[in-house]
């Protein structure tokens, strides 16, 4: 069941659909913003397209791209994808790493 008010989701291929968000939330804030996301687009379970993103909101319901930053913040290979992005802090070097899946299957994809 979807939510009878969705959020909106901007992703780099215009959908808005997306798949497994992680939500990263800050209370002083870091980067200048409190809600860091990875997430993906993956519109109508188009594999191609769901590849990592992050968005960012100073109160969890508008998000944007964060100033400077491009997505999808990297491209698979013809013939891969790149899937499940997660986020996490890292509070030794002050830094936000994103982690994701690199499937190299061959299949109806990569022919």
């Amino acid at each position: 069941m979807n939510a009878p008010t969705p959020l909106v989701t901007p992703t780099y291929d215009g959908s808005g659909q997306t798949v497994e968000p992680t939500v990263l939330y800050f209370p002083n804030g870091w980067g200048g913003y409190q809600y860091w996301m990875a997430v993906s687009p993956y519109p109508y379970e188009d594999e191609r397209l769901e590849n990592p993103s992050i968005l960012v909101s100073h109160d969890g319901q508008h998000w944007s791209v964060p100033p400077g930053l491009t997505n999808p913040i990297v491209s698979p290979a013809k013939g891969t994808t790149l899937d499940d992005a997660t986020v996490v802090y890292d509070d030794v070097s002050n830094q936000l790493w994103v982690y994701y899946l690199h499937d190299m299957r061959q299949g109806p994809m990569g022919q």
